[in-house]
Protein backbone atom coordinates (compact mmCIF):
# COMPACT_ATOMS: atom_id res chain seq x y z
CA UNK A 1 0.00 0.00 0.00
CA UNK A 2 1.66 3.21 -1.17
CA UNK A 3 -0.99 5.68 -0.08
CA UNK A 4 -2.61 6.28 3.28
CA UNK A 5 -5.35 8.43 4.67
CA UNK A 6 -4.08 10.74 7.35
CA UNK A 7 -6.13 13.00 9.54
CA UNK A 8 -4.37 16.28 8.90
CA UNK A 9 -6.92 18.45 10.62
CA UNK A 10 -5.24 18.27 14.01
CA UNK A 11 -3.47 21.59 14.42
CA UNK A 12 -1.19 20.43 17.20
CA UNK A 13 -1.86 23.34 19.56
CA UNK A 14 -4.77 25.13 21.15
CA UNK A 15 -3.78 28.38 19.46
CA UNK A 16 -5.18 27.08 16.21
CA UNK A 17 -8.79 26.09 15.63
CA UNK A 18 -11.04 25.33 12.65
CA UNK A 19 -10.26 27.47 9.59
CA UNK A 20 -11.41 26.15 6.20
CA UNK A 21 -12.61 22.56 6.21
CA UNK A 22 -14.97 20.64 3.98
CA UNK A 23 -18.75 20.19 4.08
CA UNK A 24 -19.69 19.52 7.71
CA UNK A 25 -17.04 21.91 8.99
CA UNK A 26 -18.38 24.73 6.83
CA UNK A 27 -20.98 25.26 9.55
CA UNK A 28 -18.28 25.93 12.14
CA UNK A 29 -17.46 29.64 12.52
CA UNK A 30 -13.88 30.68 11.78
CA UNK A 31 -12.23 30.80 15.21
CA UNK A 32 -8.62 30.88 14.10
CA UNK A 33 -6.29 32.87 16.31
CA UNK A 34 -3.57 34.41 14.19
CA UNK A 35 0.01 34.34 15.36
CA UNK A 36 1.01 37.98 15.35
CA UNK A 37 4.68 37.82 16.29
CA UNK A 38 7.78 35.65 16.25
CA UNK A 39 7.51 35.41 20.04
CA UNK A 40 4.06 33.85 19.70
CA UNK A 41 5.43 31.39 17.13
CA UNK A 42 8.17 30.41 19.57
CA UNK A 43 5.55 29.80 22.26
CA UNK A 44 3.60 27.64 19.82
CA UNK A 45 6.72 25.56 19.17
CA UNK A 46 6.88 24.59 22.84
CA UNK A 47 3.88 22.36 22.05
CA UNK A 48 5.54 20.84 18.97
CA UNK A 49 7.25 17.90 20.69
CA UNK A 50 5.48 14.56 20.55
CA UNK A 51 4.10 13.08 23.77
CA UNK A 52 4.14 9.64 22.15
CA UNK A 53 6.80 7.29 23.50
CA UNK A 54 8.31 4.78 21.07
CA UNK A 55 10.53 3.24 23.77
CA UNK A 56 8.30 0.31 24.74
CA UNK A 57 7.42 -0.59 21.14
CA UNK A 58 11.11 -0.79 20.26
CA UNK A 59 12.03 -2.69 23.44
CA UNK A 60 9.28 -5.31 23.20
CA UNK A 61 10.13 -5.82 19.53
CA UNK A 62 13.78 -6.50 20.39
CA UNK A 63 15.65 -9.37 22.02
CA UNK A 64 15.97 -7.26 25.18
CA UNK A 65 12.53 -8.58 26.17
CA UNK A 66 11.57 -12.22 26.67
CA UNK A 67 8.29 -14.01 27.34
CA UNK A 68 8.68 -15.22 30.94
CA UNK A 69 5.66 -17.49 30.55
CA UNK A 70 8.03 -19.61 28.48
CA UNK A 71 10.91 -21.43 30.16
CA UNK A 72 13.99 -19.31 30.76
CA UNK A 73 17.12 -19.49 32.90
CA UNK A 74 16.93 -17.22 35.94
CA UNK A 75 20.07 -16.54 37.95
CA UNK A 76 19.81 -16.53 41.74
CA UNK A 77 21.86 -14.44 44.14
CA UNK A 78 24.30 -17.33 44.56
CA UNK A 79 25.03 -17.20 40.83
CA UNK A 80 23.26 -20.47 40.02
CA UNK A 81 20.85 -20.70 37.10
CA UNK A 82 17.48 -22.35 37.50
CA UNK A 83 15.01 -23.10 34.76
CA UNK A 84 11.61 -21.61 35.41
CA UNK A 85 8.57 -19.93 33.94
CA UNK A 86 5.58 -17.92 35.12
CA UNK A 87 1.92 -17.68 34.32
CA UNK A 88 1.47 -13.94 34.11
CA UNK A 89 -0.93 -11.77 32.17
CA UNK A 90 0.39 -9.19 29.74
CA UNK A 91 -0.19 -5.53 30.52
CA UNK A 92 -2.60 -5.42 27.61
CA UNK A 93 -3.51 -7.31 24.48
CA UNK A 94 -1.46 -4.81 22.47
CA UNK A 95 1.69 -6.13 24.16
CA UNK A 96 0.92 -9.63 22.87
CA UNK A 97 0.50 -8.18 19.40
CA UNK A 98 3.72 -6.15 19.52
CA UNK A 99 5.79 -9.02 20.94
CA UNK A 100 4.55 -11.34 18.18
CA UNK A 101 5.00 -8.74 15.39
CA UNK A 102 1.28 -8.70 14.70
CA UNK A 103 -0.70 -5.65 13.57
CA UNK A 104 -1.72 -3.78 16.72
CA UNK A 105 -5.50 -3.55 16.49
CA UNK A 106 -6.54 -3.85 20.12
CA UNK A 107 -5.47 -0.44 21.43
CA UNK A 108 -4.63 3.12 20.46
CA UNK A 109 -3.59 4.03 24.01
CA UNK A 110 -0.20 5.28 25.18
CA UNK A 111 2.82 3.27 23.93
CA UNK A 112 0.84 1.83 21.01
CA UNK A 113 1.94 2.38 17.39
CA UNK A 114 -1.12 4.61 16.93
CA UNK A 115 -0.05 6.92 19.75
CA UNK A 116 3.45 7.21 18.26
CA UNK A 117 2.06 7.93 14.79
CA UNK A 118 -0.46 10.48 16.01
CA UNK A 119 1.95 12.18 18.41
CA UNK A 120 4.60 12.63 15.74
CA UNK A 121 2.19 14.03 13.17
CA UNK A 122 0.69 16.38 15.78
CA UNK A 123 4.20 17.75 16.34
CA UNK A 124 4.78 18.01 12.58
CA UNK A 125 1.47 19.82 12.10
CA UNK A 126 2.44 22.38 14.73
CA UNK A 127 5.86 22.89 13.14
CA UNK A 128 4.20 23.42 9.75
CA UNK A 129 1.88 26.11 11.13
CA UNK A 130 4.90 27.80 12.71
CA UNK A 131 6.90 27.70 9.47
CA UNK A 132 4.00 29.07 7.46
CA UNK A 133 3.60 32.02 9.80
CA UNK A 134 7.35 32.64 9.89
CA UNK A 135 7.37 32.81 6.10
CA UNK A 136 4.57 35.39 6.23
CA UNK A 137 6.33 37.51 8.85
CA UNK A 138 9.57 37.29 6.88
CA UNK A 139 7.81 38.50 3.73
CA UNK A 140 6.33 41.39 5.71
CA UNK A 141 9.90 42.32 6.71
CA UNK A 142 11.25 42.30 3.15
CA UNK A 143 12.85 38.89 3.51
CA UNK A 144 14.96 39.83 6.54
CA UNK A 145 15.36 37.22 9.27
CA UNK A 146 15.94 38.55 12.77
CA UNK A 147 17.87 36.39 15.25
CA UNK A 148 14.62 35.42 16.97
CA UNK A 149 13.17 34.45 13.61
CA UNK A 150 16.24 32.36 12.75
CA UNK A 151 15.93 30.60 16.10
CA UNK A 152 12.26 29.82 15.50
CA UNK A 153 12.98 28.59 11.97
CA UNK A 154 15.77 26.36 13.29
CA UNK A 155 13.58 24.77 15.95
CA UNK A 156 10.64 24.24 13.59
CA UNK A 157 12.75 22.64 10.85
CA UNK A 158 14.51 20.37 13.35
CA UNK A 159 11.22 19.34 14.94
CA UNK A 160 9.77 18.47 11.53
CA UNK A 161 12.88 16.57 10.48
CA UNK A 162 13.18 14.64 13.73
CA UNK A 163 9.59 13.46 13.97
CA UNK A 164 9.64 12.26 10.37
CA UNK A 165 12.93 10.49 11.20
CA UNK A 166 11.25 8.64 14.09
CA UNK A 167 8.29 7.70 11.91
CA UNK A 168 10.30 6.38 8.98
CA UNK A 169 12.50 4.26 11.24
CA UNK A 170 9.52 2.70 13.01
CA UNK A 171 7.00 2.33 10.20
CA UNK A 172 9.29 1.67 7.21
CA UNK A 173 12.26 -0.51 6.38
CA UNK A 174 15.67 0.59 7.62
CA UNK A 175 17.62 2.80 5.22
CA UNK A 176 20.01 0.76 3.05
CA UNK A 177 21.31 3.17 0.41
CA UNK A 178 19.69 5.62 -1.98
CA UNK A 179 19.18 3.09 -4.76
CA UNK A 180 18.01 0.10 -2.69
CA UNK A 181 15.75 2.19 -0.44
CA UNK A 182 13.77 3.44 -3.43
CA UNK A 183 12.11 0.02 -3.32
CA UNK A 184 10.90 0.47 0.28
CA UNK A 185 7.70 2.33 1.14
CA UNK A 186 8.36 5.50 3.12
CA UNK A 187 6.02 7.64 5.22
CA UNK A 188 4.07 10.78 4.27
CA UNK A 189 6.40 13.77 4.49
CA UNK A 190 4.02 16.55 5.44
CA UNK A 191 5.24 20.10 4.83
CA UNK A 192 1.98 22.09 4.68
CA UNK A 193 -0.52 22.88 7.43
CA UNK A 194 -3.65 20.75 7.17
CA UNK A 195 -6.83 22.61 6.18
CA UNK A 196 -9.11 19.67 5.39
CA UNK A 197 -10.62 17.00 7.59
CA UNK A 198 -9.16 14.16 5.51
CA UNK A 199 -6.29 14.46 3.04
CA UNK A 200 -4.69 11.70 0.98
CA UNK A 201 -0.90 11.70 1.20
CA UNK A 202 1.63 9.85 -0.91
CA UNK A 203 4.01 7.72 1.14
CA UNK A 204 6.81 7.85 -1.41
CA UNK A 205 9.82 5.70 -0.62
CA UNK A 206 12.46 5.61 2.11
CA UNK A 207 15.05 7.39 -0.06
CA UNK A 208 12.62 10.26 -0.67
CA UNK A 209 11.87 10.47 3.04
CA UNK A 210 15.54 10.57 3.99
CA UNK A 211 16.25 13.29 1.44
CA UNK A 212 13.40 15.40 2.81
CA UNK A 213 14.63 14.87 6.38
CA UNK A 214 18.13 15.94 5.39
CA UNK A 215 16.82 19.08 3.69
CA UNK A 216 14.99 20.12 6.86
CA UNK A 217 17.95 19.14 9.02
CA UNK A 218 20.30 21.30 6.95
CA UNK A 219 17.83 24.22 7.02
CA UNK A 220 17.69 23.98 10.81
CA UNK A 221 21.45 23.61 11.27
CA UNK A 222 22.10 26.67 9.09
CA UNK A 223 20.32 28.79 11.71
CA UNK A 224 21.24 26.88 14.87
CA UNK A 225 23.70 29.50 16.14
CA UNK A 226 20.77 31.86 16.76
CA UNK A 227 19.04 29.41 19.11
CA UNK A 228 18.83 30.31 22.80
CA UNK A 229 16.27 28.97 25.27
CA UNK A 230 15.35 29.69 28.88
CA UNK A 231 15.06 25.93 29.44
CA UNK A 232 17.34 24.56 26.72
CA UNK A 233 17.19 20.85 27.60
CA UNK A 234 13.49 20.75 26.64
CA UNK A 235 14.11 22.11 23.13
CA UNK A 236 16.27 21.47 20.10
CA UNK A 237 19.22 23.40 21.47
CA UNK A 238 22.46 23.51 19.46
CA UNK A 239 24.02 20.43 21.10
CA UNK A 240 20.85 18.38 20.66
CA UNK A 241 20.71 19.44 17.01
CA UNK A 242 24.26 18.23 16.42
CA UNK A 243 23.45 14.96 18.22
CA UNK A 244 20.42 14.46 15.97
CA UNK A 245 22.54 15.19 12.90
CA UNK A 246 25.14 12.65 14.07
CA UNK A 247 22.45 9.99 14.53
CA UNK A 248 20.91 10.74 11.13
CA UNK A 249 24.24 10.50 9.31
CA UNK A 250 25.16 7.34 11.20
CA UNK A 251 21.97 5.75 9.86
CA UNK A 252 23.01 6.97 6.40
CA UNK A 253 26.55 5.69 6.99
CA UNK A 254 28.04 9.09 6.19
CA UNK A 255 30.70 8.63 8.86
CA UNK A 256 32.70 11.82 8.30
CA UNK A 257 29.61 13.90 9.05
CA UNK A 258 28.92 11.85 12.17
CA UNK A 259 32.39 12.73 13.45
CA UNK A 260 31.99 16.39 12.45
CA UNK A 261 28.74 16.82 14.39
CA UNK A 262 29.94 14.78 17.37
CA UNK A 263 33.10 16.91 17.58
CA UNK A 264 30.96 20.05 17.63
CA UNK A 265 29.57 18.89 20.99
CA UNK A 266 32.29 16.69 22.49
CA UNK A 267 35.34 18.52 21.17
CA UNK A 268 38.55 16.72 20.23
CA UNK A 269 40.30 16.87 23.60
CA UNK A 270 39.32 13.61 25.29
CA UNK A 271 40.60 14.82 28.64
CA UNK A 272 37.43 16.94 28.91
CA UNK A 273 35.04 14.04 28.25
CA UNK A 274 34.48 13.01 31.91
CA UNK A 275 32.84 16.37 32.59
CA UNK A 276 30.43 15.81 29.69
CA UNK A 277 29.29 12.29 30.57
CA UNK A 278 26.95 10.88 33.19
CA UNK A 279 27.70 11.94 36.78
CA UNK A 280 26.75 9.05 39.08
CA UNK A 281 27.94 10.64 42.32
CA UNK A 282 24.45 11.65 43.45
CA UNK A 283 23.29 8.03 43.57
CA UNK A 284 24.83 7.61 47.02
CA UNK A 285 22.15 9.84 48.52
CA UNK A 286 19.19 8.32 46.65
CA UNK A 287 16.45 6.44 48.49
CA UNK A 288 13.47 6.14 46.15
CA UNK A 289 13.14 5.43 42.45
CA UNK A 290 12.15 9.05 41.90
CA UNK A 291 15.42 10.13 43.53
CA UNK A 292 17.37 8.09 41.00
CA UNK A 293 15.15 9.31 38.17
CA UNK A 294 15.85 12.92 39.12
CA UNK A 295 19.52 12.23 38.42
CA UNK A 296 19.12 10.09 35.30
CA UNK A 297 16.58 12.44 33.75
CA UNK A 298 17.85 15.69 35.25
CA UNK A 299 18.13 18.75 32.99
CA UNK A 300 21.23 19.78 34.96
CA UNK A 301 23.08 16.62 33.92
CA UNK A 302 25.73 17.60 31.37
CA UNK A 303 25.20 14.19 29.76
CA UNK A 304 21.56 14.94 28.90
CA UNK A 305 21.30 17.01 25.73
CA UNK A 306 17.52 16.96 25.20
CA UNK A 307 14.58 15.67 27.25
CA UNK A 308 11.04 14.92 26.10
CA UNK A 309 8.05 14.40 28.40
CA UNK A 310 5.81 11.63 27.10
CA UNK A 311 2.49 10.08 28.06
CA UNK A 312 3.60 6.55 28.79
CA UNK A 313 3.17 3.44 30.92
CA UNK A 314 6.48 1.96 29.74
CA UNK A 315 7.90 1.57 33.25
CA UNK A 316 4.94 -0.32 34.68
CA UNK A 317 4.65 -2.51 31.56
CA UNK A 318 8.25 -3.65 32.04
CA UNK A 319 7.90 -5.02 35.59
CA UNK A 320 5.51 -7.68 36.87
CA UNK A 321 3.95 -8.63 33.56
CA UNK A 322 4.49 -11.33 30.97
CA UNK A 323 7.08 -9.57 28.80
CA UNK A 324 10.21 -8.53 30.66
CA UNK A 325 13.95 -7.98 30.57
CA UNK A 326 14.93 -11.13 32.41
CA UNK A 327 17.14 -14.21 32.41
CA UNK A 328 20.05 -14.32 30.00
CA UNK A 329 18.70 -11.28 28.13
CA UNK A 330 19.02 -9.22 31.30
CA UNK A 331 22.50 -10.51 32.01
CA UNK A 332 23.60 -9.68 28.46
CA UNK A 333 22.36 -6.11 28.86
CA UNK A 334 23.03 -5.15 32.47
CA UNK A 335 25.32 -7.67 34.19
CA UNK A 336 28.40 -7.67 32.01
CA UNK A 337 31.21 -10.09 32.71
CA UNK A 338 34.66 -8.51 32.76
CA UNK A 339 38.27 -9.46 33.40
CA UNK A 340 38.18 -8.41 37.05
CA UNK A 341 34.60 -8.89 38.27
CA UNK A 342 31.60 -11.19 38.31
CA UNK A 343 28.19 -9.95 37.21
CA UNK A 344 26.71 -10.16 40.69
CA UNK A 345 29.49 -8.01 42.13
CA UNK A 346 29.70 -5.33 39.43
CA UNK A 347 26.40 -4.59 37.70
CA UNK A 348 26.25 -1.73 35.21
CA UNK A 349 25.26 1.73 36.39
CA UNK A 350 21.93 1.27 34.59
CA UNK A 351 20.82 -0.93 37.49
CA UNK A 352 21.07 1.99 39.93
CA UNK A 353 17.60 2.80 41.16
CA UNK A 354 15.99 0.26 38.87
CA UNK A 355 13.20 -2.08 39.90
CA UNK A 356 13.39 -5.87 40.01
CA UNK A 357 10.05 -7.61 40.13
CA UNK A 358 11.47 -10.44 42.23
CA UNK A 359 14.23 -9.26 44.56
CA UNK A 360 15.81 -12.72 44.77
CA UNK A 361 16.55 -13.08 41.07
CA UNK A 362 16.43 -11.46 37.67
CA UNK A 363 12.82 -12.15 36.75
CA UNK A 364 12.12 -8.72 35.33
CA UNK A 365 13.89 -5.36 35.46
CA UNK A 366 13.18 -1.75 34.54
CA UNK A 367 15.78 1.01 34.82
CA UNK A 368 15.21 4.24 36.72
CA UNK A 369 16.17 5.91 33.44
CA UNK A 370 12.52 5.39 32.46
CA UNK A 371 11.02 5.72 35.94
CA UNK A 372 7.43 6.85 35.76
CA UNK A 373 6.45 10.36 36.82
CA UNK A 374 2.79 10.51 37.80
CA UNK A 375 0.76 13.67 37.28
CA UNK A 376 -2.14 13.72 39.74
CA UNK A 377 -5.40 15.28 38.66
CA UNK A 378 -6.99 14.20 41.94
CA UNK A 379 -4.63 13.15 44.75
CA UNK A 380 -7.45 12.08 47.03
CA UNK A 381 -8.77 9.65 44.44
CA UNK A 382 -5.26 8.76 43.29
CA UNK A 383 -5.98 9.39 39.63
CA UNK A 384 -4.02 11.20 36.95
CA UNK A 385 -1.65 10.62 34.06
CA UNK A 386 1.55 8.54 33.89
CA UNK A 387 4.56 10.10 32.16
CA UNK A 388 8.03 8.98 31.19
CA UNK A 389 10.74 11.56 30.52
CA UNK A 390 12.81 10.40 27.58
CA UNK A 391 16.52 11.24 27.48
CA UNK A 392 16.25 11.79 23.75
CA UNK A 393 19.90 12.70 23.17
CA UNK A 394 22.88 12.17 25.47
CA UNK A 395 26.61 12.72 25.23
CA UNK A 396 27.12 9.03 26.08
CA UNK A 397 25.24 7.99 22.95
CA UNK A 398 27.01 10.65 20.92
CA UNK A 399 30.39 9.36 22.08
CA UNK A 400 29.51 5.80 21.05
CA UNK A 401 28.28 7.04 17.67
CA UNK A 402 31.59 8.83 17.13
CA UNK A 403 33.52 5.69 18.10
CA UNK A 404 31.58 3.66 15.55
CA UNK A 405 32.07 6.28 12.86
CA UNK A 406 35.81 6.47 13.56
CA UNK A 407 36.13 2.73 13.09
CA UNK A 408 34.03 2.56 9.92
CA UNK A 409 35.09 5.75 8.13
CA UNK A 410 37.53 5.63 5.21
CA UNK A 411 40.44 6.42 7.57
CA UNK A 412 39.60 3.45 9.85
CA UNK A 413 40.70 5.40 12.90
CA UNK A 414 41.05 2.43 15.25
CA UNK A 415 43.04 4.43 17.82
CA UNK A 416 40.34 7.11 17.97
CA UNK A 417 37.63 4.50 18.34
CA UNK A 418 39.46 2.74 21.19
CA UNK A 419 40.14 6.06 22.93
CA UNK A 420 36.46 6.95 22.82
CA UNK A 421 35.45 3.53 24.15
CA UNK A 422 37.93 3.87 27.02
CA UNK A 423 36.51 7.33 27.79
CA UNK A 424 32.99 5.88 27.74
Amino acid sequence: MNKILFNSFIAGATLLAFSSCDDMLDKVPDERVDLQSVEQVQKLLTTAYSTGNYGWLCEISSDNIIDINSEFYATQNDGKEIKMHYNLTSYGREDDEMFNFEPVKSSTSSDSPSSIWEGAYNAIATANHALQRLDEIKAENNGVESNDMKAAYAEAYLIRAYHHFILVNIFSQAYKNDEASKQDVGIPYVTEPGTKLVTKYERGNVTDTYKAIEADLVAGMERIDAVSFKYPKWHFNANAAHAFAARFYLYKRDYDKVIEHANAVLGTDRSTLPSLLMDYSGFDDCVTGVDYAEIWQGPDQANNLMLMATNSTQFRRAVGYRYATAGRALRAIEFHLGPNWNWYLMPSANVSGGTFWDGNSDHGFASAKIYERFEYTDKVSGIGYPHVIRREFTNSELLLMRAEAELLCSRHDVDGCVADLIAY
